[in-house]
């Protein structure tokens, strides 16, 4: 690709034809279709080699102007042009275990890879761009793509003027499923280029969203389900295509904390657990509106919570499928959650407030945020908490009849 780059052709289409004896693909010439040739051709190199550098490219711009500035650009991930592979002479195949590249394909959804992302966590920011590896650049140092979510599992490229260098800094998803790149833009009413902004991209895609706010010392180990995380914006989202009501989410956090107690540093640390639902329906401002949610110390209820993690995995599950399987396995409504350490003589307990929020750059329509906050208490100073109860009535399910169980 990189000497494709430096070639000119009298057609546009000859740009890709002149590649498929030196590639060895197979594909109808038609006269007519202009740069769709190029686009072609790198599907059907998809389709044959396992080699992410196909994305290793780069555009000459990288933002658009507007009257408040620079806006972020997104583009498909296949190049337009082989002009954009100009500089990507040097550019080896990813080959160590930990960048292996599995199986790919095209599909109606895009560009199908089953591959696990890097993210990069920033004490500066909320949450984590994800970052796809393609290549190497000399022996052992390897390159990515910035890439953004815009729909479950799917993304589109970010700053597609940027390769980055992926450094120790960098750590895996915490899932492997396939995901899918789109080699296009998703459609837009909107026209010119006003349709590559953030704003745009993320908002068509959004129906409703719950956000997640975490002070510094927690991080998200595991969230379900994956597919409508954003690990950059910190939001659970469902599309807006799909029926609401299905709106039940986990997150299993990681606390680590350095206190101090009797004049000495203590580090502990904890795992709780976070579910969430009824977060999709407009807000009226009345208490009944606010979603309803748990946090919980994750050890002692373990089993039970990984079973129902496991169940949004498999399907979405409306607001009555929710409450059954939280009653059945009889887990407690509770706004906090305490974590002790006899050994240090001290206790933690972290805490939940939903508050509702408006930010067009994350969602078109006011969404609720879910804010974490934590404490140290003497041991035996912990506030009192009880739990209280699922409010089934909401939904339109009469408890009485289940009583007798």
């Amino acid at each position: 690709m990189c000497w494709a780059a430096g070639r000119e052709t009298t057609r546009a289409e000859d740009m890709a034809y002149c590649l498929l004896g030196i590639f060895g693909v197979n594909m109808p010439l038609l006269y007519g279709e202009g740069q769709e040739a190029f686009r072609r051709i790198q599907e059907e190199i998809i389709r044959k080699t396992p080699d992410y550098s196909i994305f290793a490219w780069a555009s000459l711009n990288n933002t658009i102007g507007s009257k408040r500035g620079p806006k972020r650009l997104f583009s498909g991930v296949l190049a337009s042009s082989a002009k954009q592979f100009y500089n990507c002479r040097g550019y080896t195949i990813l080959t160590t275990s930990s960048n292996r590249v599995d199986e790919s394909s095209v599909t109606n959804q895009g560009i199908k890879i089953q591959a696990r992302l890097r993210l990069k966590h920033d004490p500066r920011k909320k949450g984590t761009p994800y970052l796809l590896p393609v290549c190497y650049q000399g022996k052992d140092r390897s390159l990515g793509i910035r890439l953004r979510k815009c729909g479950p599992n799917q993304f589109v490229r970010d700053s597609p003027s940027i390769l980055d260098w992926i450094d120790q800094g960098y750590i895996w998803d915490s899932t492997a499923e396939d995901k899918y790149l789109l080699a296009q833009l998703p459609s837009s009413p909107s026209e010119g280029t006003e349709r590559l902004t953030n704003q745009m991209i993320v908002q068509q895609s959004r129906g409703r969203v719950l956000q997640l706010h975490l002070p510094t010392a927690l991080t998200i180990s595991f969230a379900h389900p994956s597919s409508r995380f954003d690990d950059e914006d910190m939001v659970f989202f469902l599309p807006k295509r799909e029926d609401r009501g299905c709106d039940g989410v986990s997150a299993t956090l990681n606390g680590r904390l350095k206190l101090t107690v009797n004049r000495k540093c203590v580090e502990v640390s904890f795992l709780c657990f976070f579910y969430a639902f009824g977060w999709d329906q407009a807000s009226s401002g009345e208490p009944s509106d606010v979603p309803q949610y748990t946090i919980l110390n994750y050890r002692r209820h373990d089993a039970a919570l990984n079973h129902i993690s496991s169940q949004l995995v498999k399907h979405d599950q409306n607001s009555l499928e929710v409450l059954d399987n939280l009653q059945y396995y009889k887990i407690p409504k509770c706004p906090t959650a305490v974590f002790r350490f006899p050994k240090s003589k001290v206790n933690v307990v972290v805490s939940v407030t939903m508050e509702r929020r408006k930010d067009t750059n994350i969602c078109s329509e006011e969404f609720w945020r879910a804010r974490f906050s934590w404490k140290k208490y003497d041991q035996n100073e912990i506030p009192p908490s009880r739990p209280e109860s699922w409010d089934a009535a909401r939904y339109g399910w009469d408890e009485t009849s289940e009583s007798a169980e």
